[in-house]
């Protein structure tokens, strides 16, 4: 809870993601990233199935640790690694953003 202004109600917050990562990953830290992307032609946000286990090996992560990492089900990380359910966006940049064997 977030203590408010005397007299009025507490507010509830939302269950946030924290994560620890470099003190250099700033705008500069993702440039890199967007300028690999713009010249393999697609969007950094856009990531398939066969880039994202790419990915999970470059950084040396499983898919049962990422599934920890970004509080979401060991099944959800399973049908991203497939194909069967589309990548979110901010999942892709953040994979390309992490360093190879980033740990948490």
């Amino acid at each position: 809870m977030v203590n408010p202004a005397p007299g009025s109600a507490p507010i509830a917050r939302e269950r946030t993601l924290a994560l620890r990562v470099p003190l250099e990953w700033t705008l500069d830290g993702l440039c890199p990233v967007v300028g690999a992307c713009t010249k393999m032609g697609h969007p950094i946000w856009q990531m398939s199935a066969a880039q994202f286990k790419g990915e999970l090996r470059r950084v040396g992560m499983s898919k049962r640790r990422l599934a920890m990492v970004l509080h979401v089900s060991r099944s959800t990380v399973y049908r991203w690694a497939t194909g069967e359910v589309e990548i979110p966006g901010p999942v892709a940049v953040l994979m390309r953003m992490l360093p190879k064997g980033w740990k948490p």
